[in-house]
């Protein structure tokens, strides 16, 4: 649905008759739930660094130094962060982790000396007369690398996290908590990530939201030694909080903060208005340009996050009476094709039917309707350009005929209120109608 709010948005114009009916795609509504699982078709696209609230890392911050287990005997094995290999990952809890690759150098051979981390072996690889070897550490919860030399404990790289000295907070509260407002207080300059999953309670037609707030914070632990990450759950609006000891074994109270709606409807109508440039011919050689307002519904009826029904009413007339009149509606099948790049980016295709009503002296004259069949997709880029919440969304509805061709193409951006750029062509015989305009569009009504 999301799809043809975008799409038909843009047909909004100012206070012109749209003689109707309406149910069409609403404006891009926040995704009932974010999944841990992957996708089908997850795509990849590099490093991620996405996070609402991003910290900064600095390679500065994590010191590492090489300790021998002989007091006063040194150790030859040498290690250091890789410059440029920060990375975001997702755990299986689909929190997010900053990584980094650090290297590690020694003199010995390469089937001498080998590492332990994270209950894995790490065989180092040779390099000239000594080895090496690169591997990944979670910045947030770095943990010792253990060194073996000749099969017997050697040393150990330790890696330190230490305190900012100017009290940044360094948490990152995933988008998928954007809809909700999650929160986290209480964690000082610690290391903290959260990620959200809404769950749907109760009958449909009477849904209640239940959010789930996964949560970790490095080094903390409660005082009967369980560590993170801790679930907070909501079904409401409110806060939850939790004792628990830092790194130096302090007590913290943390509090985790949530909103949320009493309902969670499965039916959304939208509205859109604004002035669109009106281009109308009745036969060849007779045709008329005009500014025209355009006034339009649209409609989105959730079956799933990933399926829905979305429908579309948008009329375009200076006066529908007596003037150029065009009238479009339609109802699509829309359905989710893939999602990629951390999951904000988003591919659906719209599969339905349109009809049209095309009035040249206005509905008191003749009029022409005609129900046709372009298909057609939509683009989408949540939370764009770093901005929690706003959407960008682009697309287009084709009928690739040469006697018949019709096309519709748009660009929408915003959260609840939206702007969108629309162009619309439609042609048949010696009839033509060609519009083009910027369009504000707005939440009306959710219901079901």
């Amino acid at each position: 649905m999301r799809a043809m709010i975008s799409r038909f948005c843009a047909l909004t114009g100012w206070i012109a008759l749209s003689g109707s009916l309406a149910a069409s795609a609403l404006l891009a509504p926040a995704r009932a739930a974010e999944h841990d699982v992957p996708y089908l078709f997850e795509i990849d696209m590099g490093p991620l660094k996405i996070g609402e609230e991003r910290f900064p890392v600095d390679f500065r911050d994590f010191p590492v130094q090489v300790v021998s287990s002989v007091p006063g005997a040194a150790l030859s094995l040498e290690a250091e962060w890789v410059p440029g290999s920060l990375e975001w990952f997702r755990n299986p809890q689909n929190l997010q982790f900053p990584r980094a690759r650090m290297k590690a150098r020694s003199t010995l051979a390469a089937g001498r000396v080998s590492l332990r981390y994270m209950d894995k072996v790490l065989s180092m690889q040779e390099a000239g007369s000594g080895s090496e070897i690169e591997f990944f550490v979670s910045l947030i919860q770095p943990g010792d690398v253990s060194v073996v030399v000749d099969g017997k404990p050697a040393g150990t790289i330790v890696t330190t996290i230490k305190p900012r000295p100017d009290g940044t907070r360094r948490i990152v509260v995933d988008y998928s908590c954007a809809p909700y407002l999650v929160e986290l207080s209480g964690i000082g300059d610690e290391f903290a990530t959260a990620t959200c999953r809404l769950w749907r309670m109760g009958e449909v037609g009477e849904e209640i939201p239940m959010l789930e707030v996964y949560w970790f914070v490095a080094g903390a632990r409660l005082p009967d030694g369980t560590r993170p990450p801790f679930i907070a759950s909501f079904r409401a609006t409110g806060r939850s909080r939790m004792t628990l000891l830092d790194r130096e074994g302090r007590p913290r109270a943390v509090e985790i903060s949530a909103s949320l709606p009493p309902r969670l409807p499965r039916l959304r109508f939208a509205g859109g208005l604004g002035p669109y440039n009106f281009v109308a011919q009745k036969d060849i050689g007779v045709k008329k340009t005009e500014y025209a307002p355009s006034v339009m519904l649209y409609g989105n009826f959730f079956l799933t996050d990933e399926l829905s029904i979305r429908g579309f009413e948008a009329a375009v007339s200076r006066d529908p009476s007596a003037s150029a009149f065009f009238n479009n509606f339609g109802v699509y099948f829309a359905y989710e094709l893939f999602r990629g790049w951390d999951k904000r980016m988003q591919l659906i295709a719209l599969l339905g039917f349109q009809g049209l009503t095309f009035a040249y002296d206005g509905l008191k004259g003749t009029t022409f309707s005609q129900a046709i069949f372009p298909q057609g997709f939509e683009l989408m880029y949540f939370h764009a350009f770093g901005k929690k919440g706003y959407n960008l969304g682009m697309g287009m509805f084709i009928l690739p005929s040469v006697t018949n061709p019709y096309s519709n193409l748009w660009v929408r951006y915003g959260k609840r209120v939206f702007g969108e750029v629309n162009y619309i062509s439609w042609s048949l015989g010696g009839r033509l109608a060609t519009m083009w305009g910027v369009s504000i569009g707005f939440p009306l009504a959710a219901w079901f």
